[in-house]
């Protein structure tokens, strides 16, 4: 998301009368808006399928961890490992509550004990998640990048070993863009590579 927004600078700069509607959701509510011409861009976490868009890798990595209370006993550790997760509710987005299991890279992560995992809910927006961790004291598994939540009460920690998740952003192919969008996307291609 950050070479995302430095794009979004890049562009306002030049053309401070752009307004960027930002939406945040799943992947397949992300697919779904891009289907219907709802969004001009959207972007992908790995695992996803964005081959019947144009797509470009972005080239930051996103670093799995868990958020929790700062009192939880698992916040004195440096790292989370998937022993960790044994039988304790965890808050995970609902793209990784329907991936299957050979595309999706917690799963794999947690490896024999994933049987063990007890999902306590699944969010789209991790400030929701961050509210539930704080009053119910459960889990949530998130992205380092976007668990910018943590204060005195909360704290996010890394999984070990480590987990890291790429991303893309894509456009819907054939589609007639306004011209601040084109100009989004060409920033874009600069910005990242063709």
């Amino acid at each position: 998301m950050r070479t995302i927004a430095r794009v979004a600078a890049k562009l306002r700069a030049k053309h401070p009368g752009i307004v960027l509607e930002l939406t945040t959701g799943d992947a397949f509510s992300a697919a779904d808006r891009l289907d219907k011409g709802l969004a001009d861009l959207a972007v992908f976490c790995e695992p996803a399928n964005v081959a019947k868009y144009h797509s470009r890798r972005l080239p930051e990595l996103d670093t799995w961890g868990v958020l929790m209370r700062a009192d939880d006993p698992l916040a004195q550790k440096e790292a989370i490992v998937s022993s960790d997760f044994a039988h304790r509710p965890c808050y995970i987005s609902a793209q990784q509550r329907s991936t299957e299991h050979e595309t999706n890279p917690f799963r794999t992560w947690m490896g024999r004990r994933r049987g063990q995992f007890k999902t306590a809910g699944t969010l789209d927006l991790v400030r929701n998640a961050a509210t539930m961790v704080a009053e119910s004291g459960e889990l949530a598994l998130t992205f380092e990048s976007i668990g910018g939540y943590t204060d005195d009460k909360l704290v996010f920690r890394p999984l070990s070993p480590t987990l890291q998740t790429g991303s893309f952003a894509a456009w819907k192919r054939g589609r007639t863009f306004s011209d601040a969008a084109r100009t989004f996307i060409e920033t874009l291609k600069e910005e990242v590579g063709h």
